[in-house]
């Protein structure tokens, strides 16, 4: 009834019309109207180019009439619209990704020049810990050094000049019983100096620390501190890990020495509960006293304690934490946690 372009047609009974394959397609554009509406693909005369191309058609049923109404794109338009979109979107992502360059160029030179700014600081940074983690080395040593002469003068010299006088006494004794009396006095004395050679060594570097292990040092260490000096000391213990490496061990034990000496030493305390345990990936060593505490800045307990400055910076070595709490008449309380892979 109705097509344009091809006004001729239009009142000729086309039932039978074909493309040039053959294909009836408008008994398929009927057909696909009277289901409803639908797409058929085949080939028509394009005007522009008065030969037959690909074209897509869809057809609606008006049921009330009987009539098909159907209309379509020559596939070639949409070929060429298509490659349209796409040369668009081709310089849109040129243009994109020329603007993404650039800008990441200048990121890229603004995060190396920050980055080789922070280079630089945390390289002065580090070398000043550096220098004062000598400085404390140094200092550490000559501390200990001066603790070994006072021992070794007031303790192991006294008693040596005390068998020195005994055995000036044997020399001078008139009879066998005050030459004996003198002799077992000297063998006393010597007997002293022996023991408080051990203990001067054994605070130097314990031998159960390298013959049994942690677990035994720290544990002859607190029965030694509780025999010294009358405080009690509880020590307990839950690790799993077997072996701890030499390190840790080392710094273990001397945070416990070290802290064990600050509580015999200024605590004024009657009980000490030391406990060494693993929690997941963490080795702990917690000790606690009654004593009389402090009540200081965190910072000005460091700067005012070298043992507590000593024992943080062990710790620390090992990418460990040190805390330290404590409260006026409420004691004091030292943790120290170290990785268990150190």
């Amino acid at each position: 009834m109705v097509l344009p372009y091809q006004d001729e047609c239009e009142g000729v009974n086309r039932w039978e019309v074909t493309d040039s394959q053959g294909f009836k397609l408008l008994q398929a554009l009927i057909k696909a109207g009277q289901q409803g509406g639908g797409f058929v693909e085949y080939r028509w005369h394009k005007p522009s180019l008065k030969e037959p191309v690909k074209k897509l058609s869809y057809a609606v049923g008006l049921e009330k009439w009987g009539w098909m109404i159907g209309t379509g794109i020559y596939i070639d338009d949409i070929d060429a619209q298509i490659v349209s979109v796409h040369s668009k979107m081709e310089r849109t992502i040129s243009k994109t990704f020329i603007g993404l360059t650039i800008a990441l160029i200048i990121t890229v030179g603004i995060v190396v020049s920050i980055s080789t700014t922070f280079h630089v600081n945390a390289r002065e940074l580090a070398d000043k810990k550096l220098q004062a983690l000598n400085r404390q080395i140094i200092d550490s040593q000559e501390e200990e050094r001066t603790r070994v002469s006072r021992e070794l003068h007031d303790g192991i010299n006294q008693i040596l000049v005390s068998v020195k006088y005994r055995l000036d006494n044997i020399a001078d004794a008139k009879t066998d019983e005050e030459r004996n009396e003198h002799i077992l006095l000297g063998q006393t004395t010597l007997n002293e100096a022996v023991t408080e050679v051990r203990r001067i060594s054994k605070n130097l570097r314990p031998a159960l620390l390298d013959d049994l292990g942690l677990l035994s040092a720290l544990d002859d260490l607190s029965r030694e501190v509780s025999l010294r000096s009358g405080v009690t000391v509880l020590f307990e213990h839950h690790l799993e890990v077997k072996h701890l490496s030499k390190a840790s061990e080392i710094t273990l034990f001397r945070v416990a020495q070290e802290a064990l000496h600050n509580v015999e030493k200024h605590a004024s305390a009657n009980a000490v509960d030391m406990i060494l345990q693993q929690e997941e990936d963490e080795i702990i060593l917690t000790i606690a006293d009654d004593g009389i505490g402090f009540n200081e800045p965190r910072e000005s307990r460091f700067q005012n304690s070298m043992g507590l400055k000593n024992m943080r910076e062990r710790i620390e070595n090992l990418d460990g934490q040190f805390l330290v709490s404590s409260l006026p008449e409420k004691g004091t309380e030292i943790r120290a946690v170290l990785p268990k892979s150190c």
